[in-house]
């Protein structure tokens, strides 16, 4: 079955606008602008919204020829490192965590020491089923900026090496979602919800594609429709309290009936008598009702409200943006004046007076025009220049001289430097009124006002007249510097209180409510209803205008929701989901079979349920066999099942798809046994051949199984240790963990902490004992591990299940090598740190060359012990056939 042909069929069956559109889907990879507005004009056009100044275009068939050709091989993505991680949990700076591009990347990290921090941006950064993880700052600090996570990624594509940043809360960059990211909560998502397919088959995309067009259109309209959609703002007063207006104001639709809008709003004159009755009746209550006290309340809340505005408007004036706007307007305003000048110097050196085209001047000139174009020669444009015409300043006839010296006056006025001057001199007068004109005097602030406020709030108090004060200096320094033209040391203002004023207000209101509470009388309330109604037809009389335009409004909303019901995107989802049946559906599922017989959960049958929504198809797996389909697959399985198939499910997504992206595994192997555990290790070293793979865990055991593993099947492994330093988490060793290390490794990490140990031997005893005992600490674990190491030979292993009793064959033990365990487990088990001494021991740390000495003694016995294995194992050799 072709994918295209089935497509092509589907679109037949629809209406005009989506089968062009779904033509201009299959003909370009990207829809323009231009196609997307055309489209929109079709879809509207089809619901009788046509704009004729904007006429829709006409549909083209769909023909074979509109099929784009299928896209080239994707390029290969490696992780390359990860670095320059900030603002993410208590992770240490300056650290870099590598990726093998080939193999296995086994990252060790115990609990508590950041491994998780590095897990989480890779999920957040890449492609993973569950997205719910916050990544949070230290929050054993408190923050300067709520600044988000941020790091950077070393990438590979095809041999290029390049590096991209990335930041939560933005969208990831394409390369990084190549990557896909599996940990505990990505499993819960394969098995107790539907997941879509991420790989699919060339022309599946025409579905996402045409749901992202459809949403689109949807949110273009709805923009429309939010714009179109009338206000009731200038109705507030008929929707509330409840009356009959109201009620007819809140169920507007496009076929309200205009003749009950008339009927509601016509009143007779007895009616508009008794509205003037009740109001009186209702004034004379309220002189002795407590509610009186609310309004003086509310009055004074008004009163503060209005403070707040000013206060607001003086900060927003006096800010330093406007300031620094002003003198820039100002230096450009002079800069402009002085062009002006030096052209007229050069245009009027010769004339017989001096200050031709001054500001003066120029007043002058300007009068004459005025007086010349509305009382001289009405119905001519100044200058006047012909046979019979006369100065307007002397009133004589105009000679050629004269007539030579006025247009070029006239001339010099209209060119355009000129102009720049006038344009420049009305932004300087415009920025300069703002703020000479802003009242910071005591009858706008309202000096009765604040001493009301300082009886309520005196820090308040005092805060407003600071800031009042503060912006009377500030506005003459300002207007200082514009006379002066010297902008330096302008006083910064003080801190704007409208957010105390605020606050004092809201408090006010409160109390006003209070006394709200006070009065309920029933026949004020009988006569307030009757004059409500009245008061409320009233209004809607001055309103009528204004209801019909709101109902010419609904009518074009109703249309407009009908496109948004066109654009559903159900149809398009089923659609999809009946060919994702046919042609993926099926791959995927054998897939998922596969992954389970090799992880070992073959004795469970597995079905895959296929939905759709948004133009994607997504698949639940189901349990054949089971006697309720009302119980959850996460409720029948054990924890250790639920892992291994949610692993299966997600390594069979993998399996479908063609490209080979590098893959991130999260603990993958928590609650599961150590035959599933194996199987797991082997799964991922095979998928190690074909692809990069990263696993992050705190599990020894699963990273002996994976080493172990690669051994046998030739594939590399590199390690990353995460160590946690005091306080300090995520510090990056390139390495195996301690407790992973060969006995010749921790021989060497030894050596080289000793080495930086001595260092403090003459100049810091007390940091010197410190540390040399841990040196003893660490160097009595590795005579432990020498002893299953060495002595054993591996016959026994700790974290390993099985006995390998074919390496007995070179073991040997002497007394003298009893001596040697002993004696050095002593010595180390005196000084490690965790032992305590009798006080009266005053034997004091061994010095450097005595430490250094007892670190050579187990070398030496490792070596000598090794050789004579050697010995043993081929004299042995012998008497085995």
């Amino acid at each position: 079955m072709n994918t295209i042909d089935e497509i092509v069929k589907w679109a037949d069956t629809l209406k005009g606008w989506q089968k062009e559109a779904i033509r201009r889907l299959l003909k370009k990879h990207e829809l323009s602008t231009q196609d997307f507005e055309e489209i929109l004009l079709l879809l509207k056009a089809e619901n009788n919204l046509i704009d004729p100044a904007k006429l829709p275009p006409t549909p083209q068939p769909l023909i074979s020829k509109d099929i784009a050709q299928i896209a080239g091989k994707e390029k290969r993505i490696l992780l390359k490192s990860m670095h320059s991680v900030e603002n993410v949990n208590a992770l240490e700076d300056k650290q870099r965590l590598n990726f093998s591009s080939t193999g296995i990347t086994v990252i060790y990290g115990n609990n508590a020491t950041g491994k998780s921090g590095y897990s989480r941006v890779l999920k957040k950064a890449c492609r993973a089923r569950d997205e719910s993880d916050p990544i949070y700052s230290n929050i054993f600090k408190r923050p300067s900026n709520k600044a988000p996570a941020k790091a950077k990624f070393d990438l590979e594509a095809d041999e290029d090496d390049f590096t991209i940043e990335w930041e939560d809360e933005t969208p990831s960059p394409i390369s990084l979602t190549k990557i896909s990211v599996f940990d505990s909560k990505c499993a819960r998502f394969y098995i107790d919800k539907a997941n879509d397919v991420f790989y699919l088959p060339y022309g599946f995309d025409i579905f996402q594609r045409l749901v992202e067009l459809c949403r689109k259109l949807k949110r273009v309209i709805n923009i429309e429709l939010d714009e179109t959609t009338p206000t009731y703002d200038k109705l507030k007063d008929l929707q509330t309290p409840k009356t009959k207006v109201s009620s007819l104001i809140d169920n507007l639709k496009p076929e309200t009936d205009i003749k009950e809008i008339e009927e509601l709003a016509k009143l007779s004159d007895e009616e508009l008598s008794k509205i003037s009755k009740l109001t009186k009746i209702i004034e004379e209550l309220k002189r002795s009702d407590p509610k009186i006290k609310a309004d003086n309340i509310r009055r004074l809340n008004r009163r503060i409200e209005r403070l707040t505005e000013i206060t607001d408007e003086i900060a927003t004036t006096l800010s330093e943006n406007n300031t620094r706007q002003l003198e820039t307007i100002q230096t450009e305003y002079q800069s402009a004046k002085k062009a002006s000048l030096l052209s007229s110097e050069e245009a009027f050196t010769k004339e017989s007076l001096p200050g031709v085209g001054s500001e003066p001047w120029k007043l002058m000139f300007e009068a004459a025009r005025r007086y010349s174009e509305e009382f001289a020669y009405t119905t001519l444009k100044f200058p006047v220049l012909d046979d019979e015409s006369r100065c307007v300043f002397c009133q004589q006839l105009l000679n050629k001289e004269a007539k030579d010296r006025l247009n070029r006056f006239n001339e010099f006025i209209t060119k355009d430097i000129q102009k720049r001057v006038e344009k420049k001199q009305k932004e300087f007068n415009k920025a300069n009124d703002k703020i000479k004109d802003l009242d910071l005097s005591e009858e706008n602030i309202n000096p009765d006002l604040l001493d009301e406020i300082k009886d309520l709030n005196r820090d308040l108090y005092k805060k407003v007249e600071i800031f009042i004060a503060s912006s009377r200096n500030r506005q003459e320094q300002i207007l200082n510097s514009v006379t002066n033209t010297n902008w330096i040391n302008i006083p910064s203002n003080t801190t704007n209180p409208k957010k105390d004023l605020e606050k004092l207000s809201k408090k006010i209101e409160a109390e006003a409510l209070e006394y709200d509470k006070t009065q309920d009388l029933e026949y004020r309330s009988t006569i307030e209803e009757e004059l409500t109604e009245l008061n409320a037809r009233k209004t809607l009389s001055l309103h009528k205008s204004t209801v019909k335009g709101i109902i010419e409004k609904l009518k074009i909303c109703k249309k407009l929701r009908n496109c948004t019901s066109q654009a559903n995107t159900k149809a398009i989802t089923k659609k999809q989901s009946e060919l994702m049946k046919l042609i993926v559906t099926k791959a995927l599922s054998n897939a998922l079979t596969e992954e389970l017989n090799e992880l070992g959960i073959d004795y469970l049958l597995f079905t895959l349920i296929p939905s759709g929504e948004l133009g994607k198809t997504y698949h639940q797996l189901h349990l054949e066999n089971i006697a309720s389909d009302d119980v959850h697959i996460s409720s029948i399985l054990s924890e250790g099942e639920h892992r291994t198939v949610a692993l299966a499910s997600f390594l069979a997504e993998l399996r479908t798809s063609s490209n080979q992206y590098g893959i991130v595994f999260d603990d993958p192997v928590c609650s599961l046994d150590h035959l599933w555990m194996n199987n797991v290790a082997k799964r991922l070293v095979q998928e190690g051949k074909t692809r990069q793979v990263i696993v992050f865990t705190h599990d020894i055991t699963f990273l002996l199984a994976l080493e172990s593993e690669s051994v046998i099947n030739g594939i590399s492994v590199s390690y990353q240790t995460i160590q946690r330093r005091g306080k300090h988490v995520g510090s990056c060793i390139n390495d195996v963990p301690w407790h992973a290390m060969s006995v010749n490794k921790r021989l060497g990490y030894v050596r080289k902490l000793h080495q930086e140990t001595s260092k403090f031997y003459s100049t810091d005893p007390s940091r010197y004992e410190r540390e040399a005992s841990l040196v003893y600490g660490l160097l009595r674990e590795t005579w432990e591990r020498a002893v299953e190491e060495v002595i054993l030979g591996h016959v026994i292993q700790r974290f390993r299940n099985s006995v390998e009793t074919t390496k007995l064959r070179k073991i040997t033990f002497e007394n003298n090598d009893f001596i040697s365990v002993t004696n050095g487990m002593t010595k180390c088990s005196k000084w490690m740190v965790g032992h305590d001494q009798a006080a009266a021991d005053l034997t004091t740390m061994p010095d450097p060359d005595e430490v250094n000495s007892d670190i050579n003694i187990l070398y030496n016995f490792v070596k000598n012990l090794r050789n004579r294995q050697d010995f043993t194992e081929k004299s042995r050799r012998k008497l085995v056939t």
